[in-house]
């Protein structure tokens, strides 16, 4: 009895302790802010369960090799073979007629819209007729865009309420088949840009159509309508009328999240002009789903996914089909389960981060936290692609130890003045503040070495992107910058820094032949005005962007070159008159009308036979004028 008694009285004790009533006051807040951060939605939620989710896809997604469906791809082989795009009618009539008399596909659709009439529609519409084929159409979906192409389909029986678009982009009326199959291709861009999600249905006034994946299923099961379900304790979901048995499961926002693959490596895809020319055996589709798209860069059809910069849309649709095929569709949560998951987590958040633990341990353990809930998000979805409101759990870890870390820290405070009473003889107070002082830090590692520096500015640049939009002038001066940086590593140059549209790079001897780092910059400096004036050229007429050249300036002679900066930010770069030098001969190439010069000790190392003088001229900044030179035939040793 006693020792039940003590048992009893220790476990008492130890919940006294950690569950004081400050620490429960701090928990019960911190579980109030993480309620109100969930149910409103919260941005910062948002895009931590957005991030989230894309680990998922890159490390927790596996799939196997899906030869149910087949992607027909109108790709850069296809279009070379076959003609540019738009293909003629007829052409896309041969190639759905093909598909289904030589290669027997039980079902094609269309990830393409044809909104304008051409000659030969009767052909195509004929094919429509008289094989099953799911039409494509998309939808606007802002108030700015209202555009109302093409004749939009009759859609499909929907009971419940489905978001409503602005405007619509369909097949012209004379491909208009009574009672055609057809399904919406619009994806939605999630905040940063990414597409992870697609509505399932969307409706213009009262005309509803599936996303194309979902219509396809439809069309498989025979079904003719969707039917919204919800309820506390389950997802929002659209099920098929009739029943098949089967759920299409909604977030928050009424939206179905694509199951992107980390490798699309699983999917088949075969180069349209194949079917055309009748290639492949008459077996290898027998029976198969097509989808009819293009993974060509020049036909636009790319977006950003989670698991990589910029994926083929229509990816979208196989992803998704193949997921209705094996019911794979991702689940989410419901409300009622994410709040009373938040509130277990509170009540556990006391006895797992423990009392007078100090704010270091406070923080390791709310670390610790954070890997568990991120571990249990990784097995929920790996093994039952179930979405955790992981965001919302994180916050609750995070906002905790906010409120629970001052508390420590003032227990802290109350300990260490304590200690100073007792062994402050031992600890001056000055040393705390000497290291903590940035002031004291230790010099940076200089050292003083002979280099060779090159500075480029794109001519043209500023020109160019005056009338451009933000996302066309950052895809320009990426390109610029990338040919750049290659060429330097190229030549064993460091870049120091960009500078806009330019750059600094730095050639050290040590690491070299003697003078052979003014070679090496020079050479440099030849191929890079090769790779921007003549290498880019027919890129950046294919993309319409005005031509462009490159200025280059570059100076040999003595630097301190090392490590700059505070104890908070640190920079690798190189200081002298030799460097300043540089720089102004680049702006001297304009006045001289040559793309490149450089000062008199480049040349000499280099040889004056390869060179010719431009002229000795003052430098701003500068009491002494400078000689420039400019290469002449100049080709790297």
């Amino acid at each position: 009895m006693e020792s039940r008694r003590s048992i009893l009285t220790a476990v008492v004790h130890a919940c006294r302790q950690r569950y004081s009533p400050l620490r429960m006051a701090a928990t019960l807040a911190a579980l109030a802010v993480s309620l109100a951060l969930l149910l409103g939605n919260w941005y910062g939620i948002a895009a931590i369960d957005r991030d989230l989710h894309d680990l998922r896809i890159a490390y927790a997604t596996t799939v196997e090799e899906e030869r149910r469906i087949a992607l027909i791809d109108i790709d850069e082989s296809s279009l070379q073979a076959v003609g540019p795009w738009p293909w003629p009618r007829k052409t896309m009539a041969q190639l759905i007629e093909t598909l289904f008399e030589r290669y027997g596909v039980a079902l094609v659709a269309l990830d393409i819209v044809f909104p304008d009439a051409r000659p030969d529609d009767d052909q195509l519409r004929s094919v429509f007729t008289r094989y099953p084929v799911v039409a494509a159409q998309t939808f606007y979906e802002s108030a700015e865009s209202a555009n109302r192409l093409g004749a939009l389909a009759t859609g499909v029986e929907i009971y419940g309420s489905a978001p409503q678009a602005t405007g619509y982009l369909a097949n012209d009326a004379s491909l208009s088949v009574p009672g055609q199959a057809v399904g919406h291709i619009t994806p939605t861009f999630d905040p940063d840009g990414v597409v992870r999600r697609i509505k399932p249905i969307l409706c213009f006034e009262s005309a509803c159509v599936p996303s194309l994946p979902v219509r396809t299923f439809m069309t498989l099961l025979g079904a003719t309508g969707l039917r919204f379900e919800s309820g506390i304790w389950q997802p929002s979901a659209w099920s098929f009328d009739p029943d098949a048995g089967m759920r299409i499961p909604l977030d928050r926002d009424g939206q179905l999240m694509i199951p992107w693959a980390a490798d699309p490596s699983h999917l088949r895809a075969i180069p349209a002009n194949k079917i055309l020319t009748a290639q492949l055996p008459a077996e290898t589709l027998g029976n198969s789903l097509i989808i009819i798209g293009s993974t060509a860069f020049g036909l636009g059809d790319r977006v950003p996914a989670p698991n990589r910069a910029l994926a083929p849309g229509v990816e979208i649709h196989m992803q998704l089909l193949s997921a209705l095929l094996d019911g794979r569709l991702p689940k989410i949560l419901p409300m009622a389960w994410q709040i009373l998951l938040l509130c277990l987590l509170a009540a556990l958040l006391p006895a797992f981060t423990g009392r007078e633990a100090g704010v270091l341990r406070l923080l390791l353990m709310s670390l610790a936290l954070a890997v568990v809930i991120v571990g249990c998000d990784w097995l929920a979805w790996r093994f039952a692609l179930l979405v955790l409101p992981s965001g919302s759990l994180l916050s609750l870890v995070a906002t905790s130890f906010l409120l629970l870390a001052p508390l420590e820290a003032r227990r802290l405070r109350n300990t260490f003045r304590q200690f100073r009473k007792n062994i402050g003889a031992f600890v001056p107070d000055a040393v705390a503040a000497r290291f903590a002082d940035p002031e004291h830090i230790a010099d940076p590692d200089l050292r003083t070495c002979e280099i060779s520096v090159l500075f480029t500015d794109v001519r043209g640049f500023t020109g160019a992107i005056e009338n451009l939009s933000a996302d066309r002038a950052a895809l320009l001066a990426n390109r610029l910058l990338a040919e750049m940086s290659a060429v330097v590593d190229r030549y064993g140059g460091a870049i120091e820094k960009f500078t806009g549209d330019g750059l600094m790079a730095i050639w050290e001897s040590d690491a070299l032949a003697e003078h052979h780092h003014a070679s090496a910059a020079v050479a440099c400096g030849v191929e890079l005005r090769k790779a921007i004036h003549d290498g880019l050229r027919s890129w950046l007429e294919e993309n319409n962007f005005a031509p462009l050249d490159l200025s280059i300036g570059i100076n040999s002679g003595v630097a301190a070159v090392g490590v700059y900066g505070s104890a908070a930010r640190k920079t690798y770069s190189a200081h002298g008159d030799m460097v300043n030098v540089a720089q102004r001969l680049e702006v001297l190439t304009r006045e001289v009308g040559e793309f490149m010069l450089m000062g008199e000790s480049t040349a000499r190392y280099i040889g004056m036979e390869k060179v010719r003088l431009a002229g000795e001229f003052p430098v701003k900044g500068r009491q002494s004028k400078v000689l420039a030179y400019m290469p002449v035939g100049y080709q790297a040793e």
